[in-house]
């Protein structure tokens, strides 16, 4: 949407836009991963839970 909103603004001042694509694939990847890390502990943690002694102590 951020690339689409830069292209639609440029072309409207006439304006040529240059996105650096490796760059851009490079943060994205960056960024899927360092999520894909902060939620790996909370959900391995959750897995070894017992399931019905959690419920029992709500």
């Amino acid at each position: 949407m951020g690339v689409f909103l830069g292209w639609a603004i440029t072309q409207a001042a006439g304006m040529e836009l240059v996105v650096p694509w490796g760059e851009l694939a490079l943060f994205l990847t960056a960024a899927a991963l360092v999520g894909l890390a902060a939620a790996a502990s909370p959900a391995r943690r959750a897995a070894r839970l017992n399931l019905l002694a959690s419920i029992k102590t709500e």
